[in-house]
């Protein structure tokens, strides 16, 4: 004997369903990232270089379309004073306006060159 036609109709549509479900998973998911190669970002800010506000307007939205790794370090702490001082004679790159982002041996200081530079240079990274 066979099975009802209520049962395989139903089996049917289950798989249907499943299926247009997965689909829109897969198609409403939004891409996150261009890149898969994690690129390493360190932050070095004060509050009274505006820090926070370069983090919110610049950094955050490119952590959207790329695959950053973003270590924050306030210049409040003497210790990640001496660690951007470090980073900075290692690249050759020393007295940098605030605040500082330091990508691979790149080295942006200032406001307005985070904001000129930024991008194109996590891009370059991310491929």
């Amino acid at each position: 004997m066979g099975r009802p036609k209520n049962e395989s109709a139903m089996k049917k549509n289950w798989i249907l369903i499943s299926c247009l479900i997965l689909a829109l998973l897969i198609l409403g998911t939004p891409q996150v990232s261009l890149s898969k190669d994690v690129v390493r970002l360190y932050f070095f800010y004060s509050e009274e270089s505006g820090g926070r506000k370069v983090n919110d307007k610049f950094i955050k939205p490119l952590s959207k379309k790329y695959p950053l790794e973003v270590r924050s370090f306030s210049l409040n702490k003497l210790n990640n004073y001496d660690i951007l001082a470090r980073f900075e004679k290692e690249l050759k790159q020393e007295d940098n306006e605030l605040p500082v982002v330091i990508i691979g041996n790149k080295v942006l200081g200032g406001e307005a060159r985070i904001r000129a530079d930024l991008e194109e240079i996590v891009r370059s990274y991310a491929k």
